[in-house]
């Protein structure tokens, strides 16, 4: 009975593991300029989805002017980079990925 105990927490956490290493992730320098890079694993379909991440930072295209942009990928690994004002702030960006994704790939933190 322990041996199945010990097993099925090995298990468990070996899950997690994975888990966390799959997923999203979002980055960015800061200063005058902002530059973004979000990436995800196991995306399907990334044309669509790069068109919902930029349909829905337009709602904050008065704080978050983008120029240097670039939404796309291979093989189930989406990158979506651009550069805004310093006036942008990590809560668009999650803001954003959000809307367009649910998180189906994970939720992102931006640099807080």
């Amino acid at each position: 009975m322990k041996l199945n105990n010990i097993v099925s927490q090995a298990v468990l956490v070996m899950g997690l593991a994975s888990s966390a290493l799959a997923g999203a992730n979002c980055a960015y320098e800061g200063g005058w300029v902002h530059k973004w890079r979000v990436t995800a694993t196991g995306v399907y379909e990334i044309p669509g989805w790069c068109g919902g991440l930029w349909d829905n930072m337009k709602s904050f295209q008065g704080d978050c002017p983008i120029s240097n942009a670039f939404c796309g990928g291979e093989n189930g690994f989406l990158e979506w980079t651009f550069t805004t004002s310093n006036t942008c702030s990590p809560g668009a960006v999650e803001a954003a990925w959000w809307e367009a994704t649910k998180n189906e790939f994970g939720s992102i933190v931006c640099g807080h």
